[in-house]
């Protein structure tokens, strides 16, 4: 984050919280209240502290809570409001990073304090003239503080939620969200009107910011598969313990043969002999298969619970934790059965990618490659360039993982439910799940879905450019690509009957009819194209 961490200050209604809480769930950062961290300190509130004349004590755990805080990262932390009275708290917020002041004119903080539930001991029980009055004594006393700040941001008129986004294209700061709150997103109590996204290294192991997007949460049933829970489970269940969640982990075997009805069964018992309530949370903790399933129980338990996904795969992190699909494999065919259900939020920590086998990280890429393909040249030029070489530089990693998440979340909000335009993430996938499902099938060493995705999309492609749809270019220029990431770019041997029985059962198909994804060119694609089986047979 370019700004480091950003400190909001200001006088009493300014929204200093409601604000801060906002801004950090929109921009994936903790959020910190310095007044509840100054009362933990003190032992008491700071109602008690008042109703005991120790405003001197109570000022000096400020400034210690305030310097407890030095040295932290991806913090958005709201002041109290006399907090830079001090100039020794002045000089420690400027150093922990950009200090925005957010004021209001005093009519109308006046008139929010007069609203509002929450109690402030320097103006209890004054109301209209008198609280007016009483707030501008405030400012006279406060304001010269104030004036240390960066930033200084007009409130009026304007709520929480409004104030944050603004301060965030302030501050540069970007907001990776999936924003469902139009069009045809769901409207069910559990699901979130915005379903944020933190990407950071460390976020999985960050008590204040699990803190942050757990909401009111009184517990949390966690499932992982036995792989993440040996290398990461300890990490994650500190973090929960941390931001004080009650919860229990329920560990299912590694990989796609764990996606079947049987562990979703497994997985609901376990919720139940929990006690998890309808305020619960079925968090998701592992790759593809791990995500799919905890959305889907998240889904049916109680008719519907919130939801956290914390990918731990590459694959998982710029795709399988994000847009809502939840499903399991039935009857031999990948996904078949399924619901939408949204994550409250997805923690993206890239760390935990050190303990990913080599294989599996370049099975993510191929999916990074489809994103870029569908709305990001930029990303396909880097994919070209450095080649799977990417994969030995942190930074240049968490780039393409933000990258990818950017494609995904703009084509997902425009259409949540896929009615249209969402069906652009099926590019690769129609022949992709085929190739996946059939090599499964024949007890051979099976595709990862990366790889099949990859090989899809080449195929596709052909078949567009046998079609006249694009330049045969295109697909040679995607199977390069694939090389350069160390992806098969060509499918192995198999029959062509066992392949086309599984594309025949794709979600995309109508009246009997194959459809699939077909690009003109980068950027460019045509969805719901009607495929004849000969066409497909043709280029397997």
């Amino acid at each position: 984050m370019a700004v480091g961490n950003i400190i909001l200050a200001g006088l009493a209604g300014s929204g200093k919280s409601t604000v801060g809480r906002q801004l950090a769930l929109a921009c994936g950062l903790a959020f910190l209240d310095l007044d509840r961290d100054t009362e933990r300190l003190a032992g008491t509130s700071i109602r008690g502290l008042a109703a005991q004349d120790r405003w001197a004590e109570f000022r000096a755990l400020e400034t210690r809570a305030l310097k407890n805080l030095a040295g932290r990262e991806g913090l958005v932390l709201a002041l109290g409001g006399g907090t830079l009275i001090a100039p020794d708290n002045q000089v420690a917020a400027a150093a922990l990073g950009t200090v925005v002041w957010l004021d209001a004119p005093n009519q109308e903080l006046a008139h929010r304090l007069e609203s509002s539930t929450h109690l402030r001991p320097l103006l209890a029980g004054a109301s209209g003239a008198e609280l007016l009055a009483r707030v501008g004594e405030l400012r006279a006393e406060r304001e010269p503080g104030l004036h240390i700040c960066q930033h200084r941001l007009d409130t009026a008129g304007l709520s929480p939620r409004q104030v944050a986004i603004k301060l965030a294209q302030r501050l540069d700061l970007e907001v990776l969200e999936l924003d469902l709150s139009a069009g045809s997103a769901p409207r069910h109590p559990a699901q979130p009107v915005q379903s944020h996204v933190a990407l950071r290294r460390g976020a999985a192991g960050d008590g204040a910011l699990w803190a942050t997007h757990l909401g009111q949460a009184s517990s949390a049933l966690v499932l992982t598969d036995e792989t993440v829970a040996a290398l990461h489970g300890q990490t994650l269940t500190a973090a929960l313990t941390a931001a004080g969640l009650r919860h229990k982990v329920v560990v299912l075997p590694p990989g796609e043969a764990a996606k079947h009805l049987g562990s979703v069964q497994q997985v609901l018992t376990e919720a139940a002999a929990f006690g998890l309530q309808r305020d619960g949370l079925v968090i998701g903790f592992g790759g593809g298969v791990v995500c799919d399933l905890a959305a889907l129980c998240a889904a049916l338990y109680m008719r519907g619970v919130g939801l956290l996904q914390v990918p731990t795969t590459l694959l998982a992190m710029v795709d399988a934790a994000h847009g809502g699909k939840a499903a399991v494999d039935f009857a031999g065919h990948k996904n078949l059965l399924g619901q939408f259900w949204f994550p409250r939020a997805v923690l993206v920590d890239p760390s935990f990618l050190g303990t990913l086998p080599r294989r599996e990280l370049r099975s993510g890429l191929g999916e990074v490659l489809k994103a870029a393909v569908i709305g990001d040249a930029d990303l396909w030029a880097l994919l070209e360039t450095e080649g799977e070489g990417l994969l030995e530089d942190p930074a240049l990693l968490d780039q393409v993982i933000r990258g990818a998440l950017r494609v995904k979340l703009r084509v997902v909000a425009a259409d949540p439910l896929e009615t249209g335009k969402r069906a652009l993430l099926n590019f690769g996938h129609t022949i992709g799940h085929a190739l996946e499902a059939a090599t499964l099938a024949s007890g051979e060493d099976g595709l990862t879905h990366g790889e099949a995705v990859g090989i899809g999309m080449v195929l596709e492609g052909r078949l567009a450019a046998h079609r006249g749809l694009c330049s045969e270019d295109l697909p040679q220029r995607l199977a390069a690509t694939l090389k350069a990431l160390g992806l098969p770019a060509a499918p192995p041997k198999l029959d062509p009957d066992a392949v086309l029985a599984h594309m025949f059962l794709d979600k995309k198909n109508a009246g009997g009819l194959l459809r699939m994804v077909l690009p003109r060119a980068a950027g460019d694609l045509l969805t719901g194209v009607e495929v004849g089986r000969e066409e497909v047979e043709a280029v397997l």
